[in-house]
């Protein structure tokens, strides 16, 4: 979802399919956490399952976000109340980054 008035894209949810040969199932998960600030979860997904299952679907959307994106994070904007990554680049692609660093590891 996105807005004009500040040109930014944020993902809100991350569908995956899950289930065995027989039955597959679309599940979404909520993406938690301010835009474009790198602070945040998805529910439903432990952020060391990139770790654990780096074959696994929520890992190969990973390096395609990450291979498949020309935007780049260039800076921390911070004050009192929040800190704000900025971008160079499309705000989609920009939007899909943070949604990495949501998904990824904790640092």
């Amino acid at each position: 979802t996105g807005t004009l008035t500040t040109n930014q894209m944020t993902a809100v949810s991350f569908v995956t399919l899950e289930g065995d040969s027989e039955t597959i199932n679309v599940v979404e998960h909520e993406v938690i956490g301010n835009s474009y600030n790198p602070v945040g979860s998805v529910t439903g997904i432990d952020r060391d399952e990139t770790i654990r299952l780096p074959n696994g679907a929520v890992s190969e959307a990973c390096r395609i976000m990450a291979l498949c994106n020309d935007a780049r994070l260039i800076g921390v904007d911070s004050t009192e109340d929040e800190t704000t990554v900025q971008y160079e680049g499309e705000p989609t692609e920009a939007s899909l980054l943070f949604l990495l660093e949501k998904l990824g590891p904790e640092s």
